[in-house]
C-alpha cells in the first residue's frame, strides 16, 4: 500500500472513532435528569438599589439616643462652667468694689489731712517793757514790743501770749495783746490806763505754723 492510501485509511479510522465517542457522550448526557429551569419573574424588574439597608431602625434609634445623651451632658457641663465663671466674675466684681471703697476712703482721708492745718514748727520767747517805762503819767499808755523769729515761717503763724511778770503800784491795770503777726516777726502791746503805774511787765509768747 502506497503512502497516500495509508493516510486516507488513517483519516477514515480516526473519523469513525471520533464519531463513536461523540455518540457515546451524547447517550450519557441523555441518561441524566436535568431539573426544569423556572422562569425568573424578577429578571425583567429594574435593579432596586435601596433593597439592602445597612442599619436597622433600632440601631439608628439607639445611636440617636446616645447622641442626644451626649449633647445633654455637654450642655450640662457648659451650664455648670458658665455658672462657675459667673460666680468668679461676681466675686471679682465684689473685690473690685471693696477695693474701690477702700481707695475712696483713703482719698477722703488724704484730702482731709491736706485741708487740715498742721504745725510744722513752733518758736517761743519773752518780751517785756523797760523798767519804769509806764510807771508815771495818767490815761492810756502802752509800749509795742517786737519779737523776730529765728527762721521765717512758711505762712503767718498763730501766736499765743501769757503773763510772765508784773510789778505795779496800787490799782493795777494791765492789758497785753498781739498787735501784728507776720511770717518773720510779731508785735505785742502792753498797756495800762488811768492813774495806774507799771514798774515792769513781761509776757511769754509762742508762735506756731
Amino acid at each position: 500500500m502506497n503512502r497516500p492510501a495509508r493516510i486516507l485509511v488513517l483519516i477514515v479510522l480516526f473519523g469513525t472513532s471520533l464519531q463513536a465517542r461523540v455518540q457515546k457522550d451524547v447517550a450519557q448526557l441523555g441518561a441524566l435528569e436535568v431539573p426544569p429551569v423556572e422562569a425568573d419573574n424578577n429578571s425583567s424588574r429594574p435593579e432596586d438599589t435601596n433593597a439592602t439597608v445597612p442599619f436597622s431602625l433600632d440601631y439608628m434609634s439607639q445611636q440617636l439616643l446616645e447622641q442626644q445623651a451626649m449633647i445633654h451632658q455637654l450642655q450640662t457641663e457648659m451650664t455648670a462652667k458658665d455658672q462657675e465663671i459667673e460666680n468668679e466674675m461676681q466675686q471679682l466684681q465684689a473685690e473690685i468694689a471693696a477695693k474701690d471703697q477702700t481707695i475712696q476712703a483713703l482719698q477722703q482721708q488724704t484730702q482731709a489731712l491736706e485741708q487740715r492745718p498742721y504745725i510744722e514748727r513752733c518758736e517761743s520767747g519773752v518780751v517785756g517793757i523797760p523798767a519804769y517805762a509806764l510807771s508815771s503819767g495818767s490815761g492810756t499808755r502802752y509800749r509795742d514790743l517786737t519779737a523776730t523769729f529765728r527762721a521765717r515761717f512758711r505762712k503767718t503763724p498763730v501766736v499765743t501770749i501769757g503773763l510772765k511778770t508784773l510789778d505795779s503800784s496800787s490799782y493795777t491795770r494791765l492789758d497785753a495783746s498781739v498787735r501784728y503777726v507776720y511770717a518773720s516777726h510779731m508785735t505785742v502791746r502792753i498797756s495800762t490806763w488811768s492813774s495806774s503805774g507799771l514798774h515792769s511787765a513781761s509776757v511769754y509768747w509762742m508762735a506756731c505754723a
